[in-house]
């Protein structure tokens, strides 16, 4: 998204950008009748490690299994 590019963390974004997220995905789930709570966010390392883990979870739980 171009209004966004010239970020490279998270921590240099808005505040208001993270109370717009979070009531995106709170309506967003509520209508599929659930709930999600938003705590709190994390950093460039902890994304990147997230997107690790769940790369290597389809890797040996969903890919071996089709």
């Amino acid at each position: 998204d171009s209004a966004y590019n010239q970020y490279t963390d998270i921590s240099e974004l808005p505040t208001h950008i993270f109370d717009e997220l979070r009531h995106f995905l709170t309506v967003y789930k509520a209508l599929e009748n659930k709930e999600v709570n938003v705590l709190e966010t994390y950093g460039k390392e902890e994304a990147i490690e997230t997107i690790k883990e769940a790369i290597e979870y389809y890797k040996t739980h969903i890919k071996n299994n089709k």
